[in-house]
């Protein structure tokens, strides 16, 4: 049994010619969107609470409060579609089922 070293890697990096750059492939400017048309917050069934599940679980911070109110999230939340991805993350901690996606 043979155990790998790090030395085996810097070995295996040295195959590639003088001057050759790895490809290198930022995640950030690839992003796939998921094939989601829209994501909706249905008004009727949102509780408005203040530690909203749903806006906390976000990766993005795509759902926002909409403004005015008491607190927080009193008039509601809203979605940014230009942050919104498309995850369902949102969706699937939702108590109410207040979140759509289209």
């Amino acid at each position: 049994m043979r155990i790998r070293t790090r030395s085996d890697r810097t070995t295996a990096c040295k195959a590639y010619p003088a001057g050759y750059t790895i490809p290198y492939r930022d995640p950030s400017k690839h992003e796939e969107k998921p094939n989601v048309s829209g994501v909706s917050i249905d008004t009727a069934a949102c509780d408005r609470s203040p530690a909203c599940p749903a806006r906390r679980v976000c990766p993005k911070n795509a759902i926002v409060a909409v403004p005015g109110g008491v607190y927080p999230g009193a008039n509601g939340y809203t979605v940014r579609d230009e942050l919104c991805v498309g995850c369902g993350i949102c969706a699937r901690v939702c108590p109410g089922g207040a979140v759509n996606l289209g």
